[in-house]
């Protein structure tokens, strides 16, 4: 838009996207002028969208700790490096004492120390704490998980992979990820048995599938609506009959996950009943690829 500045007297344009709607939205403050055309959001805050109230659990102001997300979060300089800090922009729950309207705050995305999920210093605000999440069973056979029920689903900080699941001593941790069956801020452990080791891009698939559709559900209910949602969740392993010679023992691996999930209501016993499956969505693992694989655990 040229001669923009002068024009209609803006300080900075920030472009928004939602899917295939691109909007152009022009600022009159000074900080906001940043140069966003060469960032790339982080993949870690895909789940920061405008309207959704998050839960800043790190904000030193109690009252200042939830509120609406005021847009996607924007990229800010630090003098004297070249990598930019994450921040979000929110509109809080609560007033502050003297105020008539509502406040705009801006807190970092990320504890500083890299720009991954696991440094994300926020999670997808329900009513923070309100509701215990609870896995209902599990089904452990010769250390592998098989199958996993929960209800019902809360959100919670997040909670990173800590656990070695079946053949992730094999991979290379750079290309594979330990993916949580049951969501790690949604009353998710990091431990094995609820991880599983697949792709990056499986990871990312189910981060924007059927868990984007439970965050952000979650994101809009309270204590007061006596609602959630049920996941019950099933893996497939593979058989040695899949191994070849250059990756070797193939049952060290899963062949998919499958998840269904639905609704859950809190009845006057306080029980969670639940409703029928709203979705159900499968997600194929490939077998990993040599160059994926230690090399001294290649033919294990």
């Amino acid at each position: 838009i040229p001669g923009w500045k002068a024009k209609y007297a803006f300080k900075a344009l920030r472009v928004d996207v939602t899917g295939t709607h691109w909007s152009i939205k022009g600022s009159m403050s000074p900080e906001q002028e940043i140069e966003q055309g060469d960032d790339a959001m982080p993949p870690a805050l895909a789940d920061v969208h405008e309207g959704i109230r998050y839960h800043f659990p790190k904000v030193r102001d109690s009252y200042a700790r939830v509120g609406k997300a005021s847009g996607p979060p924007i990229p800010v300089a630090i003098p004297g490096q070249k990598q930019k800090q994450w921040l979000i922009g929110y509109w809080v729950n609560k007033r502050m004492r003297g105020e008539s309207s509502p406040v705009l705050f801006k807190t970092p995305a990320f504890d500083g120390k890299g720009t991954e999920e696991a440094n994300k210093v926020y999670n997808v605000a329900g009513e923070p704490g309100a509701i215990t999440p609870k896995v209902v069973s599990k089904t452990i056979a010769d250390g592998k998980t098989t199958h996993v029920h929960a209800n019902p689903l809360w959100t919670t900080p997040y909670d990173p992979a800590s656990g070695s699941p079946p053949g992730w001593d094999r991979l290379d941790a750079s290309k594979w990820f330990r993916v949580h069956l049951i969501n790690g801020s949604m009353g998710g452990p990091g431990v094995a048995w609820n991880t599983v080791a697949a792709p990056v891009q499986v990871n990312n698939t189910m981060r924007d599938a059927h868990e984007k559709v439970l965050r952000d559900g979650l994101a809009k209910l309270t204590l007061l609506d006596n609602a959630s949602y049920w996941k019950k969740i099933n893996v497939g392993w593979r058989t040695d009959a899949d191994s070849t010679p250059r990756v070797g023992k193939a049952s060290d691996f899963a062949a998919y996950i499958t998840v269904e999930y639905g609704d859950s209501l809190l009845d006057a016993d306080g029980k969670w009943i639940e409703q029928g499956a709203t979705n159900s969505q499968s997600y194929p693992i490939r077998l990993p690829l040599e160059s994926e694989l230690l090399p001294l655990r290649r033919l294990r």
